[in-house]
Protein backbone atom coordinates (compact mmCIF):
# COMPACT_ATOMS: atom_id res chain seq x y z
CA UNK A 1 0.00 0.00 0.00
CA UNK A 2 1.49 3.34 -1.12
CA UNK A 3 -0.20 6.67 -0.29
CA UNK A 4 0.31 9.95 0.77
CA UNK A 5 -0.45 10.61 4.78
CA UNK A 6 -2.69 13.80 3.22
CA UNK A 7 -4.73 11.36 0.84
CA UNK A 8 -8.39 11.76 1.72
CA UNK A 9 -9.15 10.12 -0.91
CA UNK A 10 -8.19 6.58 0.95
CA UNK A 11 -9.21 9.06 4.48
CA UNK A 12 -5.23 8.43 5.53
CA UNK A 13 -5.66 11.52 7.95
CA UNK A 14 -8.51 9.52 9.79
CA UNK A 15 -6.47 6.26 9.27
CA UNK A 16 -3.16 7.28 10.17
CA UNK A 17 0.24 4.80 9.71
CA UNK A 18 -0.39 3.73 13.00
CA UNK A 19 -3.87 2.34 12.21
CA UNK A 20 -2.12 0.04 9.39
CA UNK A 21 0.80 -0.84 11.13
CA UNK A 22 -1.93 -3.02 14.21
CA UNK A 23 -3.85 -3.90 10.96
CA UNK A 24 -0.85 -5.63 9.76
CA UNK A 25 0.15 -6.86 12.78
CA UNK A 26 -3.52 -8.31 13.42
CA UNK A 27 -2.74 -10.03 9.66
CA UNK A 28 0.23 -11.41 10.16
CA UNK A 29 -1.51 -13.30 14.05
CA UNK A 30 -4.19 -14.59 11.83
CA UNK A 31 -2.27 -15.89 9.00
CA UNK A 32 0.56 -17.03 11.49
CA UNK A 33 3.13 -15.27 9.42
CA UNK A 34 4.21 -12.16 7.24
CA UNK A 35 3.94 -14.81 3.75
CA UNK A 36 1.89 -12.61 1.31
CA UNK A 37 0.65 -9.91 3.99
CA UNK A 38 0.69 -6.27 2.88
CA UNK A 39 3.62 -3.68 3.24
CA UNK A 40 3.00 0.02 3.69
CA UNK A 41 5.01 3.09 2.70
CA UNK A 42 3.71 6.37 3.25
CA UNK A 43 4.96 9.69 1.17
CA UNK A 44 5.35 12.29 3.68
CA UNK A 45 2.82 15.67 2.93
CA UNK A 46 1.58 14.14 -0.45
CA UNK A 47 -2.14 13.51 -1.15
CA UNK A 48 -4.08 11.19 -3.60
CA UNK A 49 -1.50 10.54 -6.72
CA UNK A 50 0.02 7.77 -8.69
CA UNK A 51 2.87 6.46 -6.34
CA UNK A 52 3.50 3.21 -8.51
CA UNK A 53 5.50 5.05 -10.59
CA UNK A 54 8.23 5.93 -8.26
CA UNK A 55 11.61 4.07 -7.41
CA UNK A 56 10.26 3.17 -4.29
CA UNK A 57 7.27 1.39 -5.62
CA UNK A 58 9.36 0.09 -8.92
CA UNK A 59 11.86 -1.71 -6.19
CA UNK A 60 8.88 -3.08 -4.34
CA UNK A 61 7.37 -4.76 -7.65
CA UNK A 62 10.73 -5.48 -8.41
CA UNK A 63 11.35 -7.49 -5.36
CA UNK A 64 8.05 -8.96 -5.52
CA UNK A 65 7.00 -9.42 -9.24
CA UNK A 66 10.49 -10.39 -10.46
CA UNK A 67 10.63 -7.71 -13.44
CA UNK A 68 12.41 -9.22 -16.57
CA UNK A 69 13.94 -5.73 -17.58
CA UNK A 70 14.39 -3.74 -13.90
CA UNK A 71 16.55 -6.07 -11.86
CA UNK A 72 16.33 -4.39 -8.52
CA UNK A 73 20.09 -3.01 -8.09
CA UNK A 74 19.20 -1.04 -11.35
CA UNK A 75 16.05 1.14 -10.01
CA UNK A 76 18.07 3.05 -7.94
CA UNK A 77 20.01 4.58 -10.82
CA UNK A 78 17.53 4.84 -13.09
CA UNK A 79 16.36 8.55 -14.23
CA UNK A 80 13.43 10.68 -12.64
CA UNK A 81 11.12 13.29 -13.62
CA UNK A 82 8.88 15.17 -11.92
CA UNK A 83 5.31 14.52 -13.27
CA UNK A 84 4.18 18.11 -13.76
CA UNK A 85 7.81 18.77 -15.91
CA UNK A 86 6.59 15.59 -17.80
CA UNK A 87 3.05 16.72 -18.53
CA UNK A 88 4.34 20.09 -19.87
CA UNK A 89 7.37 18.65 -22.10
CA UNK A 90 4.54 15.80 -23.99
CA UNK A 91 1.76 18.65 -23.92
CA UNK A 92 -0.36 16.46 -21.33
CA UNK A 93 -2.75 18.32 -19.43
CA UNK A 94 -4.17 17.98 -16.16
CA UNK A 95 -7.30 18.75 -14.44
CA UNK A 96 -7.16 21.40 -11.39
CA UNK A 97 -6.49 18.52 -8.99
CA UNK A 98 -3.63 16.95 -10.77
CA UNK A 99 -1.67 20.33 -11.00
CA UNK A 100 -1.38 20.17 -7.15
CA UNK A 101 2.07 19.71 -6.01
CA UNK A 102 0.66 17.07 -3.32
CA UNK A 103 -1.29 15.50 -6.01
CA UNK A 104 0.10 13.91 -9.41
CA UNK A 105 2.28 17.39 -10.88
CA UNK A 106 4.89 17.17 -7.83
CA UNK A 107 5.61 13.48 -7.70
CA UNK A 108 8.84 12.35 -8.70
CA UNK A 109 8.95 9.52 -10.97
CA UNK A 110 10.88 6.93 -12.82
CA UNK A 111 11.65 8.76 -16.02
CA UNK A 112 12.17 6.06 -19.00
CA UNK A 113 10.50 8.91 -21.79
CA UNK A 114 6.41 7.38 -21.39
CA UNK A 115 4.75 9.34 -24.39
CA UNK A 116 1.63 10.95 -24.12
CA UNK A 117 -1.05 8.32 -24.84
CA UNK A 118 -4.54 8.96 -26.43
CA UNK A 119 -7.22 7.79 -24.43
CA UNK A 120 -8.07 5.23 -27.23
CA UNK A 121 -5.09 3.79 -26.60
CA UNK A 122 -5.19 3.66 -22.49
CA UNK A 123 -8.47 1.91 -23.10
CA UNK A 124 -9.10 -1.88 -23.07
CA UNK A 125 -12.41 -1.81 -24.70
CA UNK A 126 -13.70 0.45 -27.51
CA UNK A 127 -15.32 3.33 -26.60
CA UNK A 128 -18.99 1.67 -27.50
CA UNK A 129 -18.18 -1.41 -25.65
CA UNK A 130 -17.15 0.63 -22.69
CA UNK A 131 -20.24 2.88 -22.89
CA UNK A 132 -22.45 -0.44 -23.24
CA UNK A 133 -20.62 -2.45 -20.57
CA UNK A 134 -19.76 1.29 -18.18
CA UNK A 135 -21.57 -0.14 -15.10
CA UNK A 136 -19.77 -2.97 -14.38
CA UNK A 137 -16.52 -1.07 -13.96
CA UNK A 138 -17.19 2.00 -11.99
CA UNK A 139 -16.58 2.48 -8.78
CA UNK A 140 -20.64 3.53 -7.74
CA UNK A 141 -21.91 0.08 -8.92
CA UNK A 142 -19.39 -1.75 -6.77
CA UNK A 143 -20.42 0.33 -3.34
CA UNK A 144 -23.93 -0.31 -4.40
CA UNK A 145 -23.63 -3.54 -4.67
CA UNK A 146 -21.52 -4.14 -1.72
CA UNK A 147 -23.60 -1.97 0.68
CA UNK A 148 -26.56 -3.88 -0.58
CA UNK A 149 -24.51 -7.44 0.21
CA UNK A 150 -23.65 -6.30 3.60
CA UNK A 151 -27.64 -5.37 4.30
CA UNK A 152 -28.71 -8.56 2.79
CA UNK A 153 -25.87 -10.63 5.16
CA UNK A 154 -27.51 -8.36 8.27
CA UNK A 155 -30.16 -10.69 7.92
CA UNK A 156 -28.98 -13.83 6.91
CA UNK A 157 -26.11 -14.00 9.22
CA UNK A 158 -23.83 -14.34 6.49
CA UNK A 159 -20.11 -12.71 6.83
CA UNK A 160 -21.09 -9.54 4.62
CA UNK A 161 -17.88 -10.59 2.84
CA UNK A 162 -18.80 -10.57 -0.97
CA UNK A 163 -16.61 -13.33 -3.43
CA UNK A 164 -16.33 -12.04 -7.24
CA UNK A 165 -16.76 -14.79 -9.44
CA UNK A 166 -14.94 -14.36 -13.06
Amino acid sequence: MFNGTNDTVIAIPTHPPDFFDDLRKRVIAVNGSNKNVFTTYFDQGASHRPGWVTKIAAQWLADNLHFANWKSGQIAGLPTIRIGDWAKKNDVEFNKSAQREDRDAGLVAIDVNVPKLTPEQLSVLPRAEWEKQREEFVYSTWARDAIADVEKSKGSGASGIRTIQP
